[in-house]
């Protein structure tokens, strides 16, 4: 399997394992971060554990919470 580039994720990364071919990041953003505009090549996929999120991808915004 073909390494995968370094890259750069704001936040504070706690844990990083790669299983079949899939990078898996589990990220902690403090409450109220701002991510300015940024594009990257590969897709991202993104599981909310614990609060919320709201993000926008040109005219289009996503907002996403946990809800048990």
């Amino acid at each position: 399997m073909a390494s995968r580039p370094h890259l750069d994720f704001h936040g504070n990364t706690l844990k990083n394992r790669e299983v079949a071919g899939f990078a898996l990041r589990e990220i902690l953003h403090p409450p109220g971060v701002f991510i300015p505009k940024h594009s990257h090549e590969p897709a991202f996929v993104t599981f909310i554990l614990n609060g919320a999120s709201t993000e926008t991808f040109v005219e289009l915004v996503l907002s996403s919470s946990v809800s048990f």
